[in-house]
């Protein structure tokens, strides 16, 4: 287990000080890591780990019911590892080089049913009761044209609130929308849809 230990910690070295490693991504190997040390025992030398150890513990974390996506992660982590062991520390074998894990399960968008989002639609005309009578109208007109926008396009909550009226183009009927990762893209919507709008 020292000798385990040691490597793990040489390896946590390298990724911080050659790869720039974040601090939580040191913090997920050296979990992830340690894991697999304690479940191998401490009378095992590291080269001696196998293909069939390194199987073996995964399969282990799967019976253990680990969420797929945290077994990836681990996977990756002893990839790295083992990687760093052979190039650094002149390991002969890398017994993670064909190492793999089951797909990650793909989880489905969660979608409104017709029923619900003709629901929607009607709430979205009737409106809220507003504080402010005066505003009232203008409020409830706003209300609406966001969620014909957002039922229209598909677009995200998050996305749908960040939009400027300079974002949306009413004559092209397109709307210029800035999502995940910053990317841009463009996204038509329907004459319903601009009406409301």
């Amino acid at each position: 287990m020292a000798a385990f230990a040691d490597l793990i910690q040489d390896f946590i070295e390298a990724q911080r000080i050659d790869r720039g490693a974040a601090d939580l991504t040191i913090q997920a190997y050296r979990r992830d890591l340690l894991q697999l040390a304690t479940w191998t025992g401490t009378d095992r030398e590291v080269e001696t780990l196998a293909a069939a150890d390194l199987t073996a513990f995964l399969a282990h974390l799967y019976q253990q019911g680990q969420q797929a996506s945290s077994i990836a992660r681990k996977t990756s982590s002893i990839r790295q590892f083992f990687k760093f062991c052979c190039l650094e520390k002149r390991f002969p074998l890398n017994p993670a080089e064909q190492l793999s894990t089951r797909h990650k399960r793909t989880r489905l968008p969660k979608f409104l049913s017709i029923a619900q989002v003709t629901e929607l639609l009607a709430a979205t005309a009737r409106g809220i009761p507003y504080e402010n009578a005066t505003l009232a109208p203008a409020l409830r007109a706003r209300d609406q044209a966001m969620v014909l926008l957002m039922y229209a396009t598909g677009l995200r909550v998050s996305e749908l609130v960040g939009l400027t009226l300079h974002e949306i183009d009413l004559s092209s009927q397109v709307v210029r929308v800035r999502g995940k990762g910053d990317k841009e893209r463009i996204v038509p919507f329907a004459p319903a849809a601009a009406e409301g709008v």
